[in-house]
């Protein structure tokens, strides 16, 4: 979890700054309640979609990943000839089979790569089938898939409002 989010809680997000966020709101915590397996929250930076989706983390277990620091990550393990040469599928199988939540963090921000848009269909199409708990949120859904995005359809919010990094004081 990035500091920025240590204390991001439901609590804490403020409506009142965007009150069209209400549905992000309720999408992350279905998914925190269990009543929902997705949110895949899509909109403009500076909504508030990272301080949600960290928040439907608090006091349950789950892993917060930026998806670009995931793939890197990856990529070192499966690819870079000072890694560990872990097989590809073996690597994938951690985030595709995590039971717990887990928090794809500004998906589509890197650059997409045929690599990476399959690793994405990939974990987004096996948390999918086991309806495993997951919450994905991108300022650039563009990039994104049309199979993940059809997969993780029913949990979609589009994201609107305006950026509260540019409404608080420096």
């Amino acid at each position: 979890m990035p500091d920025r989010l240590r204390d991001a809680t439901f609590a804490t997000f403020d409506l009142s700054l965007n009150p069209a966020m209400r549905p992000a709101v309720a999408a992350c915590m279905a998914v925190a309640r269990g009543d929902a397996w997705c949110a895949a929250l899509l909109g403009d930076p500076g909504l508030g979609k990272s301080h949600l989706a960290a928040a439907a983390l608090v006091g349950r277990p789950g892993r917060f990943w930026e998806w670009g620091a995931l793939l890197r990550n990856l990529r070192h393990l499966c690819f870079d000839e000072g890694g560990p040469q872990v097989p590809e599928g073996e690597a994938l199988k951690a985030w595709q089979e995590y039971r717990p939540l887990l928090v794809f963090d500004d998906v589509g921000a890197e650059k997409v790569t045929e690599w990476a848009a399959q690793t994405l269909y990939a974990v987004v199409n096996a948390r999918y089938s086991a309806r495993l708990p997951t919450i994905l949120t991108s300022n650039n859904p563009a990039a994104i898939d049309e199979r993940c995005l059809s997969r993780l359809w029913e949990g979609a919010v589009a994201c609107e409002g305006r950026d509260v990094r540019k409404l608080r004081p420096g």
